[in-house]
């Protein structure tokens, strides 16, 4: 029998009025109702594992790759200003050397810049890494006219330069990407905040289907074990009696005849009404 006809046939079964259950049907039913929550575990475990796994990628990938890129940048600008106060203290025959490595470091800079601005999809961050990275090309613009004091002897003009507006320049694009680090750290602790609700929601949600499974395996055991139980205490009441010579109707065969041992103990109180017809059959021809 095909599972459509099966379940047809069940809920015909169970819609009509005073309609026994069978032991195959409930054992069926059971099963089908264990590995249809086995099922529904499974499936809802899964989903919310790849929710939780993706949550943690975008935690490693995305905010907390932010973060480290961002202190990068915050470092790069440290050293570039750091160059800058070299550069201003320099004697002319250093300035070249220095400007090299400063050049280095800027390129090194625009490169991270770029890859870092590629990756970032929230407007905010967005917003806080183009006023730093504006901030650093303010900053930036100093160095010429640093470069230009040291070659004509001004390593003063450089120097006050530097410390003066060159300081506030430099500590204007650093509170940017320390902003833009702390804008990271948060988003990664709200991830990490949401993945551990969806873990948590998954644990209450499979502890209840559980229990659900449990109540459900109780209830339809203890109902097959009654349909089992009750129509064999039938029979050995009815094997009892007869073996005493009690050859009355069966009235617990009758209300117990829906099942497959209830059909039996029916059969059984049938041949026992025949047998009390036929010794009282017997008897009659005794008496005449």
């Amino acid at each position: 029998m095909s599972p459509a006809r099966f379940l047809i046939g069940f809920a015909q079964r169970i819609r009509r009025p005073g309609a026994a259950i069978s032991i195959k049907h409930m054992l069926t039913l059971s099963f089908g109702l264990l590995i249809a929550t086995l099922a529904g575990l499974g499936g809802l475990a899964l989903v919310r594992m790849q929710q939780i796994d993706a949550s943690a990628q975008n935690i490693s990938e995305a905010h907390l790759q932010g973060v480290a890129d961002s202190l990068r940048l915050a470092e790069l600008a440290t050293r570039r200003h750091s160059l800058d106060y070299l550069m201003a203290m320099s004697e002319k025959d250093k300035v070249a050397e220095v400007a090299t490595q400063i050049d280095a470091i800027d390129k090194e800079i625009k490169q991270l810049s770029t890859d870092y601005e590629a990756k970032l999809t929230d407007e905010e961050k967005l917003k806080v890494f183009k006023d730093a990275e504006q901030a650093l090309r303010h900053y930036s613009t100093l160095r010429q006219g640093v470069q230009a004091f040291v070659m004509v002897g001004g390593s003063a003009a450089a120097i006050d330069l530097i410390t003066s507006e060159g300081a506030r320049r430099f500590d204007d694009a650093r509170t940017l990407l320390l902003q833009l680090s702390a804008l990271n750290v948060q988003a990664a602790k709200e991830e990490a905040s949401l993945s551990n609700e969806t873990y948590l929601k998954t644990r209450r949600q499979m502890l209840i289907l559980i229990a659900g499974l449990v109540l459900g395996a109780s209830l339809l055991g203890f109902r097959v074990i009654r349909s089992i139980t009750r129509p064999l205490q039938a029979v050995v009441d009815l094997a009892t009696n007869v073996a005493q010579g009690d050859l009355r109707p069966n009235m617990q065969a009758v209300q117990s005849s829906g099942t497959e041992i209830g059909r039996m103990n029916m059969a059984l109180a049938a041949m026992t009404e025949r047998l009390r017809e036929m010794v009282e059959s017997v008897r009659s021809g005794v008496d005449t």
